[in-house]
């Protein structure tokens, strides 16, 4: 079992440990800005701190933005997956285990694409 997976164990084990800082560190962590904490993760802590998460389309206004000019329907459904990480953990970890989700599902499909496309000589797999 070691010898056949050997290079997908050492594989995984280096996601592990590049996601890794973010689970350890929690809040502390390195994270670039852009793509991450400009935008989605200040919406997502704002519609759950609003208390509207499961309000009704088109019945109220997110109050923390524009002075309560922008309606909840113009965010996320509180059926996103992702939403619900920010609703039961805190924003860091909830933004660990989103990339962890990301990082592990596109190892994954590069795996399978690679095994089924690219790898032609099956003693590398």
């Amino acid at each position: 079992m070691w010898k056949k997976h050997k290079w997908l164990i050492v594989a995984l084990l280096l996601l592990a440990i590049y996601v890794a800082p973010l689970f350890i560190l929690g809040g502390n962590s390195h994270v670039r800005i852009h793509d991450n904490l400009d935008s989605n993760m200040t919406w997502y802590k704002m519609v759950l701190d609003s208390g509207d998460y499961t309000a009704k389309v088109g019945t109220t206004n997110i109050d923390q933005i524009m002075d309560d000019s922008v309606p909840r329907d113009s965010f996320d459904s509180e059926f996103v997956g992702i939403d619900w990480l920010y609703m039961i953990f805190s924003a860091p970890i909830a933004f660990a285990v989103s990339q962890l989700i990301t990082r592990v599902f596109a190892f994954l499909g590069l795996f399978l694409w690679a095994r089924d496309y690219l790898i032609k000589d099956k003693k590398y797999l």
